[in-house]
């Protein structure tokens, strides 16, 4: 169109002199002239037209670009913007809903805890639907226990029936009166069965907490969506999904036997292929009478051998399977809680039961050692939990990691510098801290068991702030609370460090989820907001 237009301006009247000619004549070319004038203009503005189109979709490009970086906010190298792409695509067509559920008593114990879960799970952007499955609570805990939901859970987020509530009645037996898990397995199935949050408008399931089980009820929910069951004492590290496949930004850490191969290349859990946390507890439960804990003489958990069940059942919390997976678990998992219990007395029965549910189901699991830090694996160089991200951060940044890591995001440090240690650190970051037990560095303390149950009051004082330095040089020892100062244990780099980055991570969400909860609930009355609650100077008294 370009050389046309050209020639057509070359050609036309305006591009050379009117001849000479008589009157009559020039009154003919001069209308003639007039014609090809307008013709001429037409051109012009179709040239025009071009032009300015041209321009236009330039500019609405350049635009574009920009907006795609300044939503990225740095720029993304090719090789991961093509992984995001994928994984986006993936997302988009593909990916089923994932359900977080975790069972509680109505307890106080666990009020705290669950508080903690759902404030980190908004601080890192968990995706899905967390559901706290309540066991045994009477009609005014059932009310007391909703009020406060409603005041002070809900607010954390904009996302309708983001968190949940579930109610069940309380499973008692005369084994396992002062054995509180077995209300895990009991509730996980009731949930299954009757879970129905349509019918509230934030999403409480209260119609069927008075029905005990059912043996011809079915699964309620999506057999195709994703069930990821937790424990309330956990903290959100990352968030949580049902992929699993190593990325530039992401390198989950397999455990024995389980890394993706050729020949095995199973990352993502689907129909068959459950994946869990790994857990030292060993294969003890081959032992056991299997055909009568699972009332099955021909049972398949009788066919795994040692290395198999080492491979994939040393299984725990975090159990990630698709519902209809896990609701083949769970009746199982059930009916084994007494059975075990009654020739294994030890604390870990339950996770047997369980191990043996999924066994019976035929269902090995793909386990990792990246979904959770607990312990610190007794200072062992070489961890069985989650803790491989630790060497990448220098001694003297492990307290100041552990407050800030749950709210950096992975992609955007490592767009930032990938060669940083908090790159590295962050690509292996676990998903949860498991607070479960205690923890020391020095004089510092942080313990679950220890904790004061009114912490989320208007009254309470806030965590006090570890020193900055407590993971590098504050000591080199730890002190019980509640024994003599001067009874000094040594300990050495890898427990110091592991101490000290959850006793530091644990200080800060908890300070930071009560002065969300002062903001937003002691309106009309002063809020405590000293950061003076220490847990050592509590339980040690005073040597003066």
């Amino acid at each position: 169109m370009n050389s046309t237009s050209s020639s057509n301006l070359a050609d036309s009247p305006l591009s050379s002199a009117d001849p000479p000619a008589s009157a009559r004549r020039r009154t003919r070319t001069t209308k003639s002239t007039s014609s090809t004038h307008i013709t001429q203009k037409c051109c012009l503005c179709l040239v025009a037209v071009v032009v300015i189109t041209s321009l236009i979709f330039t500019i609405y490009m350049t635009h574009t670009a920009s907006s795609n970086k300044s939503n990225d906010h740095l720029y993304i190298p090719t090789s991961l913007r093509k992984s995001q792409q994928q994984q986006q695509s993936k997302t988009t067509t593909t990916e089923p809903h994932l359900h977080l559920v975790f069972s509680t008593d109505c307890s106080s114990y666990q009020h705290w805890q669950s508080y903690v879960l759902y404030y980190s799970a908004v601080q890192v952007r968990q995706k899905g639907t967390i559901t706290r499955i309540i066991s045994g609570c009477d009609d005014t805990q059932m009310q007391d226990m909703i009020a406060w939901h409603q005041q002070n859970v809900l607010p954390l987020t904009k996302e309708p029936k983001k968190f949940t509530l579930h109610f069940t009645p309380n499973y008692d037996h005369p084994i396992l009166q002062s054995y509180v898990f077995v209300n895990k397995p009991f509730g996980l199935l009731h949930y299954f069965e009757n879970y129905n949050p349509d019918k509230d408008e934030h999403g409480f399931s209260t119609e069927a907490r008075h029905i005990q089980r059912s043996h011809n009820q079915s699964l309620q929910l999506n057999p195709n969506d994703i069930i990821a069951v937790i424990d309330p004492d956990m903290m959100f590290l990352k968030p949580l999904t049902h992929d699993f496949t190593p990325s530039q930004s992401f390198q989950p850490v397999y455990a024995p036997g389980n890394e993706p191969t050729d020949n095995n290349s199973i990352t993502v859990v689907q129909h068959g292929h459950p994946f869990s946390a790994r857990y030292s507890v060993g294969d003890p439960w081959r032992q056991f009478n299997l055909p009568y804990i699972t009332g099955s003489d021909t049972t398949p958990a009788l066919n795994f051998t040692s290395e198999e069940a080492i491979a994939h059942f040393q299984v725990g919390s975090p159990y990630i399977a698709t519902m209809k997976d896990m609701h083949a678990i769970t009746p199982t998992w059930l009916v084994a809680v007494h059975k075990v219990r009654e020739e294994y007395q030890e604390h870990i029965s339950e996770m047997y039961s369980y191990i043996i549910g999924a066994a019976h189901a035929n269902l090995p699991h793909v386990v990792l050692q990246g979904f959770i830090i607990s312990g610190d694996d007794s200072g062992e160089e070489v961890p069985t939990e989650g803790w491989s991200f630790l060497p990448e951060v220098p001694p003297s940044q492990v307290c100041t990691f552990g407050e800030e890591a749950y709210k950096l995001n992975a992609i955007d440090v490592c767009n930032l510098d990938e060669t940083s240690w908090k790159c590295q650190a962050l690509k292996k970051l676990p998903n949860f801290l498991h607070f479960c037990q205690g923890y020391n560095v020095g004089n510092w303390f942080w313990g679950k068991h220890n904790f004061p149950k009114d912490y989320f009051t208007c009254e309470s004082p806030l965590m006090a702030t570890p020193p900055s330095n407590l993971g590098s040089d504050y000591a080199d020892y730890r002190l019980e609370p509640g024994q003599s100062r001067s009874a000094e244990i040594p300990i050495n780099s890898f427990e110091k460090t592991r101490n000290a980055f959850v006793i530091c991570a644990m200080s800060k969400v908890l300070q930071e989820a009560a002065e969300y909860y002062k903001t937003h609930s002691c309106a009309f009355q002063k809020s405590n907001l000293e950061k003076t609650l220490n847990l050592y100077e509590i339980l040690t008294p005073s040597e003066e």
